[in-house]
């Protein structure tokens, strides 16, 4: 007899979209919870359990239970909107990995499973449902068991009496009393499940319970009289169906092989570039490794330089131990100077037993000696993946190299940003060639705790390997670059702000810590008094950070009203809590507690940990590949989510402070994406609103409220801001609403209203999307391009998403190549004269200096002519791109 497992496939998703969060590809569509899926089905079929397994589907639209109650699940809330794209994959992910799915119209995911394993069962089989849902625990018996792998965790018999303190024929009886408000089953109002579960067991099933509820004193009983039926509706409701019509025998529940072509043509649209190479059976070993080889003396290498200096343009990568570029001990470096002609210089590698230096190695100043000059010489040209990481390092080293000539990471972000840009998945992708993976070289298990303890000739073999596979990148992205348009960002834009970004990466930010550790103090006391005002307001004391304990004081202590729920209980989201606040005190409570607690533990008691012990600053990473739009991200620490509306996040601020001798210097873009919407559409009158500096939002908000002026409240003010960048990012009424908290045909007049007054915007964005739909992407005024092949999509909610993101990257990608350009025009102008301002940090809009005390007016005025004299391509713009400035000790100081 086999046993048969039977996957609740909307478990896994949610699980796994909630899991994992702000996972796109390479054109912009949210991939989280499909890669989560994935991997938990990847995960079971590893741990090889099933030979007959399934995963089951609910079917779109109403079943036989609305028939029966038409509000059934009438409290659930729309999938998130980063869900809802994702759906057309699970289905054939699942398909591909080799499982059989079900999903039959009319009929829950539910039903299906009940019929598949008490059909299984009748043939004597065992069967394993695998969830976390408590409704499946009517089936279990002695070959029926429930698995839920995210817990680890195996119901029987024993462990549904112990949740529900009755026997498994008997929990529906119990939900009948209680009802499931997951579902929107009523049962018995003012029964809980603590009461249901006493009657049943006292009386042993619904039927007994009513024939005896004349007898049952106090108003349990008058509830039970009253409300019978209700209660026999909820058991047909929460009664699973077993006799769905469908054909589920033993053979059609067999686990197949995976498809791998399906598998990779899945994971190439995904982005999942790991995944892809474990579906990639087909690529192999394809480089030509014959000509890579070990450079151990002083004449090899004299040879290579010669090589290097007759080719002009070659590949070099370093192997290291560590990952940060500003203290990570370079222990080799590899060169390739054509395909297939590669080679290694060692020399740091060592015995792992005692750490001797093993023979046949060159010693740094023999390379710095030889290479050196090459790497120096500016009219060679080096390819490298990866710049802002090799550069530091080899510069370090006494081997800074004088022309970066191409970046194969930066370009395959361009050609697809969101998508891997691994050498691994490029090398994959690109030459279907799958590289040696560092885990094979360096695996503390076997006594290789790093690249260093690695063998000379294993070593050559990765490293050249590396080398060779970015310089035949370089040769097929260089011309797939030109033929997108392209060429000019990576050339113009990108690579020039390399250095720039190492700069600012090496300077750091000077912190205060005593101040820090002062602010911990003081958040954490307010933190306690927080908690107590909670455990008042709650009127009992309760796990604070525990979604289903403050969901049970909200919804069953306190009767609020619950506005979403989940497979697990009440939903306590930002947003729900949010909506709830006019109802009681103590969710916006909740809220200040989160938000403290976050800044606490993100910033507050992380950043002096953070502090280098050499230079005193905190030196954050900023990332030029990781954002669909072209944005900069910051991250170890990320200084760009410091919240600076809120009292608690200017005081951090504080803490990021000048050093004696100098001031910092903050310049803000003022309104740059709205300044750019005004170029792009060329709308008259909001170029002569931002032409005249006018206030563009009180403009927007007299229009949309039909209001003089000059009558223009504060509060009205705020909705004309909210509506204009809500334009923007090409916000829809439904998710304008949400916002300001109105109904959304009220939003809806004011986006139509906006539109009445700008007409050119809307001219201007249609024909931005209208041109999208035709070829799929979209471009900034700069060329860099996104792509969002989700436009032609035959779902209305996911052709509308990529409409959103389509807009928005045209605009705030375009403002994100002015700052790095302004970036640049400054950087230029301080080497130029030698200042010794130094550029800090770049948060989207704004750029932190740190000028010393003399030169603050020379260099305010440098970088608002720098910052305010940006041009696009051709002409320059409509209207002024204005530069507010800010001076002070410290960064809040700065905005004061």
């Amino acid at each position: 007899m086999a046993t048969i497992y039977l996957i609740d496939g909307s478990g896994y998703i949610f699980r796994a979209f909630y899991a994992i969060r702000h996972l796109t590809n390479a054109h912009g569509l949210p991939t989280n919870a499909v890669f989560g899926y994935t991997q938990m089905l990847r995960n079971f079929l590893k741990a090889g359990h099933a030979e007959h397994a399934a995963v089951v589907f609910d079917s779109k639209g109403p079943n036989f239970r609305h028939e029966m109650f038409p509000d059934y699940k009438a409290n659930r809330s729309e999938p998130p909107d980063e869900l809802i794209p994702q759906f057309p994959f699970f289905q054939p992910m699942a398909q591909a990995l080799g499982l059989p799915i079900f999903s039959q119209s009319g009929m829950e995911a539910d039903d299906i499973i009940a019929t598949i394993a008490t059909r299984m069962r009748a043939a004597g089989h065992d069967v394993v449902i695998i969830t976390g849902d408590k409704d499946f625990m009517q089936l279990v018996d002695d070959h029926i068991t429930l698995w839920d792998t995210m817990k680890e965790k195996t119901t029987d018999r024993a462990g549904v009496r112990a949740r529900f303190g009755v026997d498994p024929a008997q929990v529906v009886d119990v939900q009948a009393l209680a009802g499931d408000a997951v579902d929107n089953v009523k049962g018995v109002p003012g029964i809980g499940e603590k009461t249901a579960m006493k009657l049943i067991a006292e009386y042993g099933s619904l039927d007994a319970v009513l024939q005896h509820a004349p007898q049952i004193k106090g108003k349990v009983g008058e509830k039970l009289v009253a409300h019978a039926a209700d209660a026999h509706l909820a058991k047909k409701l929460c009664t699973l169906k077993t006799d769905v019509v469908l054909a589920a025998d033993l053979d059609d529940l067999r686990v197949r092989s995976p498809d791998v072509v399906q598998l990779r043509a899945l994971c190439t649209e995904l982005g999942f570039a790991n995944l892809l190479q474990e579906f990639a059976p087909d690529a192999q070993a394809t480089l030509n490794k014959n000509n890579y080889r070990l450079i151990t003396t002083a004449d090899d290498l004299q040879k290579l330089a010669a090589r290097m200096r007759e080719v002009g343009t070659w590949a070099i990568d370093t192997e290291t131990i560590g990952l940060n570029p500003r203290h990570a001990a370079l222990v080799g470096i590899s060169v390739a100077v054509a395909a297939g002609e590669a080679c290694y210089i060692p020399l740091a590698h060592c015995e792992p037993l005692f750490g001797m230096l093993l023979d046949g190695q060159l010693s740094l100043a023999v390379v710095q000696e030889i290479l050196g000059p090459v790497l120096a010489d500016a009219t060679q040209r080096a390819i490298v993946h990866h710049a802002k990481f090799d550069l530091p390092i080899l510069a370090r080293h006494g081997l800074p190299i004088a022309t970066v000539e191409y970046d194969t990471m930066i370009a395959a972000y361009l050609l697809e940003p969101g998508s891997g840009i691994g050498l691994d998945a490029l090398a994959l992708r690109y030459l279907n060639h799958r590289m040696i993976a560092f885990a094979e070289v360096v695996n503390p298990k076997t006594g290789r705790e790093n690249f260093a303890m690695v063998p000379l000739d294993e070593a050559c073999a990765y490293a050249a390997e590396d080398a060779d596979a970015t310089l035949q990148l370089a040769q097929i992205l260089k011309p797939q670059l030109t033929a997108a348009g392209l060429d000019q960002v990576l050339r113009a834009i990108e690579l020039p702000l390399v250095p720039i970004l190492l700069a600012m990466e090496t300077t750091g930010f000077l912190i205060d810590a005593t101040l820090l550790k002062n602010l911990s103090t003081e958040f954490r006391e307010r933190l306690r008094g927080i908690e107590q005002e909670i455990y008042v307001l709650a009127g009992a004391e309760f796990n604070i950070a525990s979604p289903k304990q403050l969901g049970v004081i909200l919804f069953d202590k306190l009767q609020l009203t619950a506005r979403k729920r989940t497979k697990t209980g009440y939903s306590t989201s930002a947003d729900v809590l949010e909506t709830l606040a006019a109802e009681h005190p103590l969710p916006q409570r909740i809220l200040d507690y989160r938000s403290l607690a976050k800044l606490l533990s993100t910033y507050i008691d992380a950043l002096p940990t953070m502090i280098d012990a050499t230079t005193m600053r905190v030196h954050t990473e900023f990332n030029q590949t990781n954002t669909a739009t072209g944005r900069l991200s910051s991250s170890d620490p990320n200084l760009q989510n410091i919240p600076i509306r809120s009292a608690e996040g200017r005081m951090i601020r504080r803490a990021f402070i000048a050093p004696p001798d100098c001031v910092l210097l903050a310049a803000d873009y003022s309104q740059i994406e709205l300044r750019i919407l005004a170029h792009l559409s060329g709308d008259e009158r909001l170029c002569a609103a931002f032409g005249c500096e006018r206030d563009v939002h009180a403009e927007t908000a007299a229009e949309i409220f039909s209001v003089p002026l000059a009558s223009v409240t504060s509060e009205q003010r705020a909705v004309g801001k909210t509506v204009n960048f809500g334009v923007v990012y090409g916000q829809t009424a439904y998710g304008l609403a949400g916002q300001l908290k109105i109904a959304p045909d009220v939003a809806k007049a004011y986006i139509e209203r906006y539109f009445a007054l700008y007409p050119a915007v809307a001219a201007y964005r249609e024909a931005v999307l209208a041109a999208a739909r035709e070829s799929g992407v979209v471009h900034t005024l700069y060329g860099r391009r996104r792509v969002l092949t989700e436009l032609q999509s035959p779902q209305l909610q996911v052709r509308a998403n990529a409409e959103r993101m389509a807009f928005n990257a045209v605009v705030q990608g375009t403002a994100a190549d002015v700052i790095k350009l302004a970036m640049m025009a400054i950087d230029a102008r301080l080497r130029t004269a030698g200042h010794a301002t130094r550029m800090l940090l770049q948060v989207h809009d704004e750029l932190i200096f740190e000028v010393p005390h003399a030169d603050v007016e020379r260099i305010q005025v440098l970088v608002q002519e720098c910052m305010m004299q940006v041009a696009p391509p051709t002409g320059t713009f409509r209207v002024p791109l204005n530069v507010s400035i800010g001076v002070g000790a410290n960064w809040a100081a700065c905005g004061e």
